[in-house]
């Protein structure tokens, strides 16, 4: 597969294989900032996003010397039940301003001619089959297209966006857009429930005072809370940053409300945008 030029924090197409290995290489050039920065302190983190089929993001921190010799895309495999699809990858780095954007990427398939299938059949994995997915609502906050997100005020909203037109701008001390959802319209059984946005806090100390929240409350008390500070998350505080926490739930009772938000208790302005919820069968890791 041939090469292509790239930059950092923009979304790359994974070329379509049917069969074998999937692999992408990354080279770049630094700075001479950088070059200096790694030399007499530490070198910058450098991260690798994977989008998948349903549009769910999992992201790992890479080593750009091994990059180069080939990180593994498709097929993704997380644990021995499911084979998940990369449809597109992105890379991003700490302190990005002092950083080169352009990078080349280069695609290399890897082929079993003799057992097509042997990567799955090694690990004992199945092929793909798309999740069964029960609920999917995005926030992007350019229109009010869900009426399960309670209303901004008009001061509330920002124009400094990810990709779109508007994001949410949360006030020191407060709470962003709240999604809630009444579980009784899910049959019993067992879901995981997923939820991300894209964060960016350019003023943010690292704190823990910022936390993607994820709750679940009975008509009698508080049955789940989830509240997962967003500093580990966080790659570069002056740029977009994809922010997720999950839970997995047994539903076995009625009267049960889910709500999402992300709950500012810095002295600091942080922004949001395309908030996402997911409720799908627990055969999804």
């Amino acid at each position: 597969l041939t090469n292509s030029n790239s930059k950092l924090d923009v979304w790359n197409a994974v070329p379509a294989v049917n069969d074998g290995l999937l692999r992408v290489k990354l080279t770049f050039k630094k700075s001479l900032t950088q070059r200096l920065k790694s030399f007499v302190y530490k070198d910058e983190q450098f991260w690798i996003y994977l989008k998948f089929h349903n549009n769910t993001i999992r992201k790992y921190r890479i080593i750009p010397e091994n990059a180069s010799d080939g990180i593994w895309i498709n097929p993704y495999i997380y644990n021995s039940t499911k084979n998940y699809l990369v449809k597109q990858i992105m890379f991003k780095c700490s302190n990005q301003i002092i950083m080169s954007e352009n990078l080349t990427i280069e695609w290399e398939k890897i082929e079993f001619e003799k057992e097509p299938d042997c990567i799955l059949n090694f690990f004992n994995v199945n092929n793909f089959n798309p999740d069964s997915i029960v609920l999917n609502s995005v926030n992007t906050f350019d229109e009010v297209r869900d009426t399960l997100w309670n209303k901004l005020e008009e001061t509330h909203v920002s124009k400094i966006s990810y990709p779109d037109v508007k994001s949410q701008i949360i006030k020191a001390n407060s709470f962003s857009s709240t999604f809630s959802y009444s579980l009784d319209s899910l049959s019993f059984g067992d879901y995981k429930i997923i939820t991300d946005c894209w964060v960016k806090s350019p003023c943010y100390k690292y704190s823990g005072k910022i936390s993607l929240v994820l709750s679940i409350d009975d008509k009698n008390r508080n049955v789940i809370w989830k509240g997962l500070p967003i500093d580990e998350q966080l790659i570069d505080e002056s740029q977009w940053n994809n922010i997720y926490n999950f839970i997995n739930y047994t539903h076995d009772k009625t009267n049960c409300k889910l709500k999402a938000y992300l709950w500012n208790t810095s002295d600091k302005d942080v922004y949001i945008d395309n908030f996402r919820i997911m409720i799908i069968h627990s055969n999804m890791p």
